[in-house]
């Protein structure tokens, strides 16, 4: 699955008709996959080492790799919705 990610992104970002919203939410997703990946086979386990402490947030820990999925995951879907209406 990971090679399989890592060509999509290759192949994405070394072509230039692709749009920068696409290669940049792609960069996220898989920059945020490999960490995820390499906590995982370094530790066992992945590290959740961020905590928002207030209000309805509060016990809530993430990772910046999970922070980059969602934010790429984003970035990702406005860019489809924009470039759809466009079209």
């Amino acid at each position: 699955m990971a090679l399989l990610a890592l060509g999509i992104w290759a192949a994405s970002v070394t072509d230039d008709k692709t749009p920068e919203a696409e290669k940049t939410a792609l960069s996220l997703m898989l920059a945020g996959g490999i960490s995820n990946v390499v906590d995982r086979l370094k530790r066992g386990y992945v590290v959740d080492y961020l905590n928002i402490p207030k209000g309805k947030m509060k016990n809530f820990f993430f990772n910046i790799g999970d922070a980059a999925i969602i934010l790429g995951s984003g970035v990702y879907f406005i860019w489809t919705v924009v470039s759809r209406r466009k079209s």
